[in-house]
């Protein structure tokens, strides 16, 4: 989690939910902080952690579809920068519905660069792709002891 006022030095500064007992004191005084929003939603703001150098409350450290990408919580100039000087991708257990992993997958195949797609059904339907139609589970030991035992050729 992360302090919900991103734009702030102290954004990465991490707060620890309530304790056992905290929860349970919360829990029993629960009817006191339910709120309803404006959708007629009944929220218990008592149970979110706080930053600990704003006191505002804190966010999920996940992305929702109407988030951008940035560099200071998902890396994502440190990420194009490996997709500039990589050879090859491999996509795991995708269905390539966010824009990023669709740019990168189609940066590879814009760049006719091999593209390793390991999933249960092909998200990728064009270029330079090899489609690997199985759990990854079975699929990526077997792949990497097939790199290793041919990097290993004289």
């Amino acid at each position: 989690m992360h302090c919900s006022d991103e734009s702030q030095d102290h954004s990465r500064s991490l707060s620890k939910g309530p304790t056992l007992q905290e929860f349970k004191e919360a829990a029993s005084s629960a009817l006191e902080s339910v709120t309803t929003n404006a959708l007629g939603e009944q929220q218990n703001w008592c149970l979110v952690p706080k930053c600990a150098e704003c006191n505002e409350p804190m966010k999920p450290h996940c992305m929702f579809f109407d988030e951008a990408y940035s560099e200071h919580y998902y890396r994502k100039d440190t990420v194009m920068n490996f997709v500039k000087e990589s050879d090859c991708l491999v996509v795991v257990g995708t269905a390539l519905a966010t824009n990023l992993a669709k740019q990168i997958v189609a940066n590879f195949l814009d760049r006719e660069l091999p593209v390793i797609e390991v999933n249960l059904e092909s998200a990728i339907n064009r270029g330079n792709n090899i489609q690997v139609l199985e759990r990854s589970e079975i699929a990526l030991p077997a792949l990497f002891n097939e790199f290793y035992r041919l990097d290993a050729l004289p």
